[in-house]
């Protein structure tokens, strides 16, 4: 594969026939997104020379996807990995920033460490019901405003989830109301760094 592949036209959608994707050489992925959508019994991506950006929709509804390895990818578009019900533990060092639903119905996902995001869009872990770890140590604010933006909607009863303390206070003295809501309405324990 060569190391920049346009992807503009949704290249892999819908591919049943691909069950492992590897290409070591890969430095970006261009176009519009939906380079991977459906491509529904894929288990494997390979890249870990890809860097920034996926687009939207990259990966939604690769429900057999359970190994995901790439580079220093910066941001995670809307509703990147929605659907991805295979994955069950994903840490990206690099990303700053997560768009609305990126991990919508992702019910394998377990643990899931993004530490250098400072935003994240609404609904992003909606009905992540097997979530027991999220860390975000470098949020500045949930689902873009300090109201409840169903950032945490359905994710799993008792979940951990850990944010910057500037995140307690941030609505009028009050925590973000994604917090409270996930914290009184799932029981999640809210861990303030």
């Amino acid at each position: 594969m060569d190391s920049q592949y346009n992807t503009a036209q949704g290249t892999f959608r819908s591919n049943t026939s691909l069950l492992t994707f590897s290409a070591p050489l890969l430095t970006s992925i261009t176009g519009s997104g939906r380079c991977f959508e459906n491509a529904s019994k894929m288990t494997t991506f390979y890249a870990p020379n890809l860097a920034g950006s996926l687009a939207s929709t990259s990966f939604s509804g690769c429900s057999a996807l359970n190994s995901f390895t790439a580079g220093p990818i910066t941001s995670l578009e809307v509703s990147c990995f929605s659907g991805c019900s295979s994955l069950t533990s994903l840490t990206f060092n690099d990303v700053i920033s997560v768009g609305a639903t990126t991990f919508n119905n992702c019910t394998g996902l377990t643990d899931l460490t993004i530490n250098n995001a400072t935003s994240i869009g609404s609904q992003t872990f909606n009905n992540c019901t097997n979530i027991n770890i999220i860390s975000l140590r470098s949020l500045t604010i949930c689902g873009g405003s300090t109201a409840n933006n169903n950032v945490f909607s359905g994710i799993k009863i008792g979940c951990n989830i850990t944010v910057p303390i500037a995140l307690q206070t941030i609505n009028s003295g009050a925590p973000d109301g994604d917090l409270v809501y996930a914290s009184g309405t799932r029981g999640a324990t809210i861990i303030y760094v």
